[in-house]
């Protein structure tokens, strides 16, 4: 058995080991820093070494460190995976939706705000914050960025409902819900006009050229939290949506994570085509990953 002490300022422990530690699912509790456990077992998965106290609760290594004498403590080394990374396009894609300037000003924004829960996210994952930067410049940032001097980050959270395609006039769209109408049809009007109204409240915000925002529409919106996560997904994950999950960065980088994992697992070893899996294929997807590319590139440099 090993005596361990908890080294972060809190600790999730849990009912069994998770793959990856943003995930909430299995909480039971947490512990602070100074807090020590016997360790009476230990596993490994992707998120690296877990250990097991005498009432089956367990606890990630990367939050611990194994007591040697009374002063002396040796962090536990739990399984790493080295970081990938993106290289720059060869030319700077000419509708990239944020300038240098700005993709600065708003990747700087979400480390001073979330870096400790991105840092998390990622561990022991091929992705680092950098490309949380980055896709999120490319998602939301060029729409919240006049907000980061007049709402708090709670509130921008809260706000990233986005892309009205299907019902906004001139547009279409493919996937499930094509419409508002579609939408009503498979899950009924109040759960619709709940989303009605998340939209509202982002349009009511300060937007570009109407300082006090947009006029109240009747736009179902297809795009919930900081990274997008498109209304389709509301067929295999309905909490996210009845629930206002995007309200939290947790939940956001939980979804976020876990589809950048399922693309790496055909594209491994290869950033580039795993980022552009992530938004498609085809044209599109490759001019999202070459801006992806270039916002990593601008952030990496500074």
């Amino acid at each position: 058995m090993a005596h361990l002490i908890v080294t972060v300022n809190k600790l999730n422990r849990r009912s069994s080991p998770i793959a990856n530690v943003a995930d909430k699912s299995n909480i039971i509790d947490t512990v602070s820093r100074g807090f020590s456990f016997e360790s009476v077992d230990e596993t490994s998965n992707v998120a690296g070494t877990w250990y097991r106290d005498a009432q089956n609760r367990y606890y990630w290594a990367g939050g611990v460190a194994a007591e040697v004498t009374g002063t002396l403590l040796v962090p536990v080394v739990a399984a790493t995976v080295s970081k990938k990374i993106l290289n720059a396009p060869q030319v700077i894609p000419h509708d990239m939706p944020l300038s240098k300037t700005q993709c600065i000003a708003c990747s700087t924004w979400m480390r001073d705000n979330f870096r400790d829960k991105i840092i998390a996210a990622v561990n022991n994952t091929p992705f680092d914050e950098t490309l949380v930067y980055a896709i999120t410049c490319q998602e939301t940032a060029q729409r919240w960025q006049i907000w980061m001097n007049v709402a708090d980050a709670a509130t921008i959270l809260q706000r990233c409902v986005f892309d009205a395609s299907g019902d906004f006039p001139d547009t279409s769209r493919g996937a499930f819900p094509k419409n508002k109408s579609e939408f009503i049809a498979a899950y009924g009007e109040v759960l619709t006009q709940m989303l009605v109204d998340e939209g509202n409240k982002m349009r009511a915000m300060p937007q570009p050229g109407f300082p006090h925002g947009y006029a109240g529409a009747t736009y179902l919106y297809k795009g919930y939290g900081i990274f997008q996560y498109d209304l389709q997904n509301i067929k295999t994950d309905k909490v996210f949506f009845t629930d206002k999950l995007w309200y939290s960065i947790d939940e956001c980088l939980a979804r976020l994570l876990k589809e950048l994992n399922e693309k790496w697992k055909t594209h491994t070893n290869d950033m580039y085509n795993t980022v552009k899996a992530y938004n498609g294929s085809g044209t599109r997807a490759e001019q999202y990953a070459q801006r992806v590319s270039q916002f990593y590139s601008w952030i990496t440099a500074v």
